[in-house]
């Protein structure tokens, strides 16, 4: 489940503002895949709790990145 974000890793290591892009664009799967997880399986609530706030904490990371690199001087 964790493969399609490996696909921007190295850009997002490079920091390359499209991939970290990319990169906040495949959190929003992972959101989506956790709310209809706590609507749907009771049992593991909790796990799908985590996975909506870790794909909350990339979204937001990687946008703000891609904020501060827009921001950052030029050499």
């Amino acid at each position: 489940m964790i493969t399609p974000l490996l696909f921007p890793l190295m850009g997002m290591l490079n920091a390359e503002p499209k991939s970290c892009g990319w990169a906040a664009f495949l959190s929003l799967l992972y959101f989506t895949h956790g709310v209809i997880e706590v609507y749907v399986d009771p049992e593991h609530r909790f796990l799908a709790i985590m996975e909506i706030l870790f794909s909350l904490l990339l979204f937001f990371g990687a946008s703000f990145y891609m904020y501060a690199l827009k921001k950052a001087p030029k050499p």
